[in-house]
């Protein structure tokens, strides 16, 4: 791997800044760390902060956005203690730092000589000798940075340091839960049933059971559990006990409560829903629950003695199934991850998951079916037509408002399109292609798909060219974009028109919060050398670099600031640099569209 030697001062950074053949646009580079002696990285969340970790002679420091952090011998993982980072034999990657949820705060811990350090935000706040046995609890803030927090065992015993206070001794490392909000946290000890004991908010109170675990309003819940029972306690009160209290469900917002409740050994059990009982479940299995987002709905998925399914909503209950899909899907991953870029799998409790509700809590989603295999797609319990099964069934629900859209294939063997209610036939299905990609604009006014033959349609009229990938809408539902084969050549294709020729792959496209600017992350080794990766903006090429800083060429986190200032970390011939990026005040994505030539 080749590098470059470049002097680097931490109490004046140097600006290497690149103006390039696009008009005005400014693009800057701010180097983060020593080039050459760098081994890897942490980008806080929203892609503002970096840690780079470098070596230093023969120690190592952390750069804290340039800063240079006290000199250590490794970064301790932040799996445990008897692990260590060091020199890799190539660049690193991510590094043990952490952010805080925000990316205001960062730390980690050092080894130095026998002793453990710990630094935050680049200054060292506790230094401790490392024991044979020496254990970590990684170190952790919680939401807003409230408090932080990490653990510390020595084969005997282990101990949590909370905000700078050493809390009891305990006999193993224990599980500690925080409130949604940040302001509060607790674990129990884990010692002597006889002698327990529990520490909340740093305070050690009497026990009040295990299975701790905070609601959406930062209530504590914990069971304790006898022989011949359970009771439930909220905030160290008892609340209800029962032979068994479980499965438990709640809404995010802290709202509601679920709880399938056996009263007695031997006795029928059933669901309860912020302590009302609901009859149709006695002595079912109730397999799942799902809330609103506005925390005033609730579902409950139940399995009869004969294992049909049928959902009960808000009290009331509908028909009877063969089956009901009881996991919460997610239509089209590839298209959520490629318009929010993130690379783990989309959360299926807020990204539009089946079963579950609309965005506005007006309509309950799921998928049902019959005998002889046919689907039906159920909206606030009426069915849709039937659909055959060959092509499961996977509902897509707009980001807002309640707009439902789904593809299936009719009786008759043709592919349907399934919006808001009207249905749309396009013809034979065929295996291996069929429509996908459906999709919404980001207030539901639109929706989009691509039909088998790479025709993108959207609100059902053709669109030019074949698209090559996904579809981006604006933010202001205004425009889409999308890479395709159009007039003849490989090009990026926006409301019809051809905006530039791009023969590579496009990662990423999004527009500017005000809608103004459009860019383009495109992955190729060609124009630039070893930088696979390059950023358009408003349709030019205006800068390219390797990764995002921490070996990976998926994930990339940019910050939007005043006047439409793009900013991200990234490494370019193997030097890690903050990007800034500054469009031009004469371009915009109407300039670009009023030159742009149609595509046909």
């Amino acid at each position: 791997m080749r590098h470059h030697s470049l002097s680097f001062c931490a109490a004046s950074l140097i600006l290497l800044t690149t103006i390039l053949a696009h008009g005005e646009v400014k693009v800057q580079q701010q180097p983060l760390g020593p080039d050459g002696e760098s081994l890897g990285c942490s980008i806080s969340p929203r892609g503002n902060h970096v840690a780079l970790f470098a070596a230093k002679g023969s120690r190592y420091v952390v750069y804290l956005d340039g800063v240079e952090g006290p000199r250590i011998e490794a970064l301790l993982t932040s799996a445990g203690g008897s692990g260590s980072f060091m020199t890799p034999s190539a660049w690193g990657g991510k590094v043990p730092v952490i952010f805080s949820d925000d990316g205001a705060h960062s730390a980690y811990m050092g080894k130095v000589g026998n002793d453990f350090i710990v630094v935050v935000d680049g200054k060292e706040v506790s230094r401790a000798p490392m024991s044979s046995s020496f254990d970590l609890l990684p170190p952790t803030f919680t939401a807003g940075a409230k408090h932080f927090l990490y653990g510390v065992g020595d084969g005997q015993g282990f101990q949590i340091v909370a905000d700078g206070k050493t809390g009891p001794a305990l006999h193993q490392t224990p599980k500690v839960v925080f409130s949604p909000d940040g302001a509060h946290y607790a674990y129990v000890s884990n010692a002597d049933p006889k002698a327990r004991w529990a520490v909340v908010d740093g305070r050690q109170v009497n026990w009040f059971g295990d299975s701790l675990e905070y609601t959406g309003r930062n209530a504590l819940l914990s069971k304790i559990a006898t022989d011949d029972a359970v009771t439930l306690v909220l905030n160290g009160k008892p609340e209800i006990k029962a032979a068994r209290l479980e499965p438990m469900w709640m809404s995010r917002d802290g709202i509601e409560i679920a709880i399938v409740i056996t009263p007695k050994p031997g006795e029928p059990s059933f669901l309860t829903v912020n302590g009302k009982i609901i009859p149709e479940t006695k002595g079912l299995t109730v397999e799942n629950v799902y809330f609103s987002p506005n925390g005033k709905r609730w579902a409950a998925l139940c399995v009869t003695k004969t294992s049909s399914r049928f959902m009960i909503v808000d009290g009331k209950k509908q028909d009877d199934y063969t089956a009901i899909t009881a996991a919460s899907v997610v239509a089209n991953a590839n298209h959520w991850r490629f318009v929010t870029g993130k690379a783990a799998e989309p959360d299926p409790l807020t990204d539009g998951g089946v079963p579950g509700f609309t965005a506005d809590s007006s309509k309950f989603v799921y998928v049902a079916s019959s005998g002889g295999g046919r689907q039906f797609l159920i909206i606030e319990g009426e069915e849709s037509n039937a659909y055959q099964g060959m092509l499961a069934l996977q509902p897509v629900l707009s980001d807002t408002g309640n707009h439902v859209a789904v593809v299936g294939v009719a009786a008759n063997g043709n592919q349907q399109v399934f919006v808001d209610g009207k249905t749309t036939d396009y013809g034979p299905y065929m295996s291996g292609g069929r429509i996908d990609r459906l999709g919404f604009s980001p207030s539901g006014a639109h929706y989009a798909f691509v039909q088998n033959n790479g025709t993108l349609l959207v609100d059902g009229v053709i669109q030019p060219g074949a698209i090559n990938g996904e579809f981006a809408f604006s933010p202001d539902d205004k425009h889409i974009g999308y890479q395709a084969t159009a007039s003849g050549h490989t090009c990026y294709v926006m409301d019809g028109k051809i905006i530039c020729d791009i023969n590579a792959v496009v990662q990423r496209a999004f527009f500017s919060p005000d809608n103004q600017h459009f860019f383009l992350l495109t992955r190729s080794n060609v124009p630039f050398r070893q930088d696979g990766l390059t950023l358009y903006v408003d349709g030019k090429p205006v800068t390219h670099f390797l990764d995002s800083g921490v070996g990976s060429m998926t994930d990339f986190s940019f910050e939007f600031a005043a006047g439409n200032v793009l900013t991200f970390i990234a490494r370019t011939e193997e030097k890690l640099r903050r990007f800034v990026i500054t469009p031009s005040a004469d371009a915009n994505v109407s300039a670009m569209l009023a030159a742009a030539p149609a595509a046909k």
